[in-house]
């Protein structure tokens, strides 16, 4: 009966489990879903520079080119901003769910298309704007790309991996070749730089480089031969040779001048390469976009194509960027004179005057009549319409600039930084403390001998041990007491707390002090004849019967921070 009974509990907890998978099919209404196979890529890979060795022993002071010749090929890479590498990397695969010829699917397979949302953003090092690439693609898709049977343009491509470079110029290892595996994947890198420069008898530099494919294990080799004199400027040619290696394509040259500035920013595929006028820089051939913009000026998007080995000059006139509003003014009394800024744009009345457009100060000024200042902040193209009434007075007198005590920081401002200051120094007072604290505690275990008895004992034991112990034990008292006193000195002691010694001051407090007291300076130092308002109200003016008069005295604190 007991087997019976356990065989049928344990059926009813099995059954109680497994129903809901059972159920899962029915509550998700999964076999009404499409979903195509979907592939994630690789996201980005990382290129390692590390320091050259030198393989003369002559080298003498152009040791610097072992950090140097690396920096300077850094920066010709990191333009190209992309690898590009046929074999790709997949990190995700989805495969295909469902029936396609369902015709109930219809509805979740374009809604899944527009659900193709994941990014990948191009490392460049230059624009926020930065082209957005997929990480995510259809099968199909991905295949008529890598079949080219479907161009795209490199943001498009997922061959076209987005490239980041790390290289710590005062930490940077010289390194053997053999061992950019060991240091490269500890930084996770998928491409190590390393190599090794000598002086020639003639003069001249010799670099041979290796740069090791961490993914795959190719190692390419490189020599490059230059003057002294000019041996970092020289290094173009043997950056284009890494260039090829890394974009696996042949290259081609681009020249970009722009009318009628120069200095405009160049982004190629959302990568920053330069500012114009740009001479013959290197790019993969193929199609291209390309985008310039300068901040007085208009963006320039375009899309090219280049041809293998192909030299092409690009010619482009920027158009001027409206940025300009408006503004009307109209004043009580009239021609009074309007600043924009510090600039004057005229006398009330002012009728859509062209100003800059965004966040700008307006003041309105007439003699015998109080500044009128209000703040505007004005859209492309709007146009903003003010009417002031001024009022009689001085502005001198009206407005008060004594609180201004340095540039545009006011007595308010340096009295909350004296407060800060002022808890800064309590809170080193209180680390001085804890430290002596910490030193006193940690003492205690060392002192093996507390009381005359524990003496007696050792020295019945063995005179000369004894003798030793309590010497070590008083040299360790007094080197903890001697950096305690040091702490305390620092510190300070505000009279209470755990030593309970008498208050005395200390550099911590000084400066808490120092800074209480420069706090109250400012703070009195920001009152004035508007912010204390004392006054006396006598009551009504005229009594009635039945009322009676009542004086009130007030004091008002008008605080002007």
């Amino acid at each position: 009966m007991k087997k019976l009974f356990s065989s049928t509990l344990i059926l009813c907890i099995l059954f109680a489990q497994v129903s809901p998978i059972l159920s899962v099919d029915e509550l998700y209404n999964l076999s009404s879903y499409y979903s195509p196979q979907l592939v994630t890529v690789e996201k980005e890979r990382k290129f390692c520079f590390f320091a050259l060795r030198t393989k003369s022993e002559d080298i003498g002071d152009l040791q610097y080119l072992s950090r140097g010749i690396p920096s300077i090929l850094l920066t010709e890479v990191r333009k190209l901003g992309y690898v590009y590498d046929e074999n790709l990397v997949y990190d995700v695969v989805r495969h295909t769910m469902g029936n396609p010829k369902d015709p109930s699917n219809t509805k979740e397979k374009q809604g899944l298309d527009n659900n193709l949302s994941n990014k990948r953003v191009l490392d460049g090092g230059g624009l926020n704007a930065s082209l957005q690439r997929k990480l995510e693609y259809k099968q199909e898709e991905l295949d008529a790309i890598l079949s080219n049977k479907k161009k795209e343009l490199p943001s498009k491509d997922p061959r076209y991996i987005p490239l980041t470079v790390e290289y710590e110029r005062d930490k940077a290892l010289a390194i053997e070749s053999e061992d950019v595996y060991r240091y490269g994947l500890k930084k996770n890198c998928s491409y190590g730089l390393t190599g090794e420069f000598s002086k020639t008898s003639s003069g001249s530099i010799v670099v041979n480089l290796e740069l090791t494919n961490l993914l795959n294990g190719k190692v390419t080799k490189y020599t490059h031969s230059t003057s002294i004199e000019r041996s970092l400027q020289e290094m173009l040619p043997l950056a284009d040779k890494i260039k090829k290696t890394l974009i696996q394509k042949q290259l081609a040259y681009i020249s970009i001048q722009t009318n009628p500035i120069s200095g405009a920013l160049v982004f190629v595929d959302g990568n920053y390469i330069g500012k114009t006028p740009l001479e013959k820089t290197s790019l993969p051939f193929g199609r291209h976009e390309i985008l310039i913009t300068h901040k007085d000026y208009q963006e320039y998007k375009s899309e090219l194509e280049l041809l293998p080995e192909q030299s092409k000059s690009i010619s482009v006139d920027l158009i001027s960027n409206q940025r300009s509003a408006f503004i009307s003014v109209s004043s009580e009394p009239s021609g009074a004179d309007v600043y924009l800024g510090v600039e004057k744009i005229g006398q009330t009345p002012l009728a859509k005057v062209s100003v800059p457009a965004g966040k700008n100060r307006l003041r309105i000024a007439k003699e015998e009549f109080i500044d009128h200042y209000q703040g505007i902040d004005l859209a492309i193209a709007e146009t903003g319409k003010f009417k002031v009434t001024l009022k009689p007075g001085k502005s001198e007198a009206y407005y008060l600039n004594k609180d201004y005590v340095f540039l545009d920081y006011t007595h308010k401002d340096f009295m909350v930084y004296s407060v800060w200051g002022a808890l800064l120094f309590y809170a080193g007072n209180i680390y001085f403390q804890l430290q002596a604290n910490k030193l006193r505690d940690s003492l205690r275990p060392e002192i093996q001998i507390n009381s005359l008895a524990q003496a007696q004992a050792l020295f019945s034991q063995n005179n000369n041990l004894a003798v030793a112990t309590i010497l070590y034990e008083e040299i360790r008292i007094r080197e903890v007491k001697s950096q305690i006193r040091d702490y305390n000195r620092i510190a300070g002691n505000i009279g209470f707390g755990r030593t309970r010694s008498q208050a005395r001051g200390g550099l911590m407090l000084y400066g808490a002090a120092f800074m209480v007291a420069t706090g109250l300076t400012f703070y009195f130092l920001g009152l004035d004849q508007e912010t204390l308002d004392i006054g006396f109200d006598p009551g009504i003016g005229t009594v009635t019967p039945n009322q009676y008069s009542e004086a009130k005295g007030h004091i008002h604190y008008n605080f002007r921070f």
